[in-house]
């Protein structure tokens, strides 16, 4: 990161450039948002192992990304997501938002163990009704890191993933003719990086 003194005379000189007709700001373009929040990111969130033990069907598993290290490169697909769960990493979220009150029997066991280990006694859990439905689970554009020691990466989400509040949800918005892809690249220009850094 800069240092104060530098990060200014970047910012000064930039000024001009983000009043061009062809720089738009990000937030023109795109929302940003933190994703979901479980209130117990280890009980929600299973490994391959995890889901075959507990034998938890993939109609109430969604694929996830939880880690900014998950991130490399322009994007995340499909490939990546299966190498980190041959890994043992933890990459499906229990989404039962769809269970309308009806669950599995073998989803009601695991949840009775959630129960045991306390996991509905958490803040974010207790204050909402059922415990074990995590709201506000999006499927993002892209992928954007923030607590990074260096500039944060914004990631194509290829593999339809979703993501807990360890990463911030990017949503281009509707009819401004710039593609998902435009977005991630143009994020790794000359000027975006003197912008983000500074």
């Amino acid at each position: 990161r800069l240092k104060p003194r530098a990060s200014n005379t970047l910012k000064g000189s930039t000024r001009g450039y983000t009043k061009h007709s062809r720089v738009a700001r990000f937030e023109t373009l795109a929302t940003t948002g933190i994703g979901y929040v479980t209130g117990n990111n280890g009980f929600f969130h299973l490994s391959n192992r995890e889901v075959e033990h507990y034998r938890i069907t993939d109609d109430v598993l969604r694929r996830a990304v939880c880690r900014a290290g998950w991130l490399r490169g322009l994007r995340f697909d499909h490939r990546d997501w299966m190498r980190l769960r041959q890994r043992g990493e933890k990459t499906s979220l229990l989404d039962l938002s769809s269970c309308n009150g009806s669950l599995p029997r073998a989803v009601a066991a695991y949840l009775r163990q959630g129960i045991v280990g306390k996991v509905d006694k958490a803040y974010k859990c207790r204050v909402r009704r059922p415990w074990y439905v995590v709201p506000h689970v999006v499927v993002p554009d892209l992928l954007l890191a923030y607590m990074s020691n260096w500039r944060p990466p914004l990631v194509l989400n290829r593999a339809h993933a979703v993501a807990p509040n360890t990463l911030l949800c990017v949503r281009l918005r509707p009819r401004t003719g710039f593609a998902a892809e435009a977005l991630a690249a143009t994020w790794w220009t000359s000027l975006s990086a003197l912008l983000t850094c500074a």
